[in-house]
């Protein structure tokens, strides 16, 4: 399946998937509480830091090792066994402490439940792994758009019936089952093996530095959460969640829908021995020139939107937004910079660059979190600037690409995204940054915005367009 054939799907399944959170969130959104919602994110962000260790890096090398044989994915799948049954056992007989920390015993209930995803996991995860390797992302669509509706039905349904918190428990557990279900049907067929562990050595070399990699990034994604439920309340941490969610709808179906397809396309370039610098650019590109956008839209118009979705009680989320999405812009430009790293070997350079960005962040939240939300927010903006500057000098370094040639990649998106919230911009000009005509509001800068889009990518001629018109020209001959 080529590259581009696979970002259709990838970006297909991503937008179901955010169909399908978005309705659920909104529902949820008037079942639960700031406080209920803070209870489980805590305990997300818990069990967050545990899956980074559970991964071990299974899931990079099961894509990058270019002699992937027989024995190195029974060895894959045997350590992965081994670690989330092991981290399974170690939070279950923990979670009465992690409890008494926070002083909340419904988290002892919550990690009850979630320390049972690791036993499931190894039964789905390591396949999902090998499907992106081989571009398999038609079988992936299924994957995850019918666990994305098993989650989000059974959250829903649960706190309909006053599960309360619990509700995204249970939602969270049913995800995992129903993975590893689906795993098992799309199996492809090398991966039909035992667990063995005749090639461990290799799969911890690479590992070892990139789970610990992923383990630092982690931990500094969950320092907010986890500060500020000790800090100053579950209360603040709902409405700090809320706010993250909300931004993080681009990172984790668009942006997510671009990692699942560049990281093993990246690696299949290292196989074929093409150069990387001109695709990694190009990459960031298109990047850009969707998350800027999105991110400028959000900043202008988080106040109907919180209200929209969420209604009232979650306002104090609304500066939080604007804020996290100034961090968003920043992050967008270097996103994809430890994936094309990782794929020349250089593991051990993103876990360095990774351990100053997130011990930064883990600093800048604690101090900030006895301030204020948006303090913490400020924060995240600070750590980003931080990331862009790290893995610009390892860019630099090892691959020669400038900051100049980074520039020049994003140049024609700035100019993009600057059309892009024209409409926006005169919507607020007009109605204010929290106007009464709630829907009226958004729909007119929705369609100023997308407008406004289409109109810089011809005007800057960027290269998305010339793809864009080459898949509509495509279809047109198919048809």
């Amino acid at each position: 399946m080529n590259v581009r054939k696979s970002l259709l799907i990838s970006f297909g399944e991503k937008y179901a998937v955010l169909l399908i959170s978005i309705v659920s969130t909104m529902i949820l959104a008037r079942l639960l509480s700031p406080a209920e919602i803070g209870i489980f994110s805590v305990s997300v962000a818990v069990v967050g830091i545990a899956q980074m260790i559970r991964d071990f890096g299974v899931t990079q090398y099961l894509i990058v090792e270019q002699d992937l044989t027989r024995d190195r994915i029974r060895a894959a799948f045997g350590v992965t066994i081994v670690i989330s049954w092991s981290l399974a056992a170690a939070l279950y007989f923990g979670r009465g402490s992690i409890a008494d920390f926070y002083g909340e015993p419904k988290l002892h209930t919550a990690l009850s439940v979630l320390c049972f995803n690791f036993l499931l996991i190894p039964f789905g995860n390591p396949v999902l792994s090998l499907l992106r390797r081989e571009m398999a992302f038609g079988a992936l669509f299924w994957i995850n758009t019918l666990t994305a509706i098993v989650r989000e039905s059974m959250a829903v349904g649960l706190a309909f019936a006053g599960f309360g918190f619990m509700s995204l428990v249970w939602g969270s557990f049913a995800a995992v089952a129903t993975t590893a279900l689906l795993a098992t049907l799309y199996r492809p067929s090398q991966a039909w093996v035992m667990p063995g562990f005749r090639e461990w050595r290799r799969v911890l070399k690479f590992g070892l530095p990139a789970s610990a990699t992923s383990f630092v990034s982690e931990v500094g994604t969950s320092t907010a959460d986890l500060a500020l439920g000790r800090i100053q309340g579950f209360a603040e941490v709902g409405l700090y969640s809320r706010a993250m969610g909300l931004v993080n709808l681009f990172h984790h179906n668009i942006m997510s829908a671009v990692r699942w397809v560049s990281l093993p396309a990246f690696a299949a370039d290292q196989r074929d021995g093409n150069a990387l610098q001109a695709n990694y650019l190009k990459s960031i590109s298109y990047v850009t020139v969707v998350a800027w956008p999105f991110y400028g839209f959000l900043c202008l118009m988080a106040y109907p939107i919180i209200r929209i979705l969420f209604e009232d009680q979650w306002d104090a989320s609304v500066p939080l937004v604007r804020i996290l999405a100034v961090a968003g812009m920043i992050a967008a430009t270097w996103n994809l910079a430890s994936q094309i790293l990782m794929v020349i070997g250089l593991v051990r350079k993103v876990f360095w660059a990774e351990v100053v960005i997130q011990s930064a962040r883990v600093v800048l939240i604690i101090v900030a979190a006895f301030h204020s939300l948006e303090l913490v927010a400020c924060a995240q903006i600070v750590a980003y600037v931080i990331g862009f500057a790290m893995y610009q000098f390892y860019l630099g370094r090892h691959f020669s690409i400038t900051l100049g040639d980074v520039f020049g990649a994003i140049g024609k998106s700035m100019v993009v995204a600057l059309f892009a919230v024209i409409g926006p911009g005169i919507v607020v000009l007009i109605w204010g940054l929290a106007p009464d005509n709630l829907f009226l509001s958004v729909l007119v800068a929705s369609g100023g915005a997308a407008a406004g889009w289409a109109a810089g990518l011809v005007i800057v001629d960027h290269p998305m367009r010339g793809d864009i018109h080459s898949l509509i020209m495509s279809r047109k001959n198919r048809n």
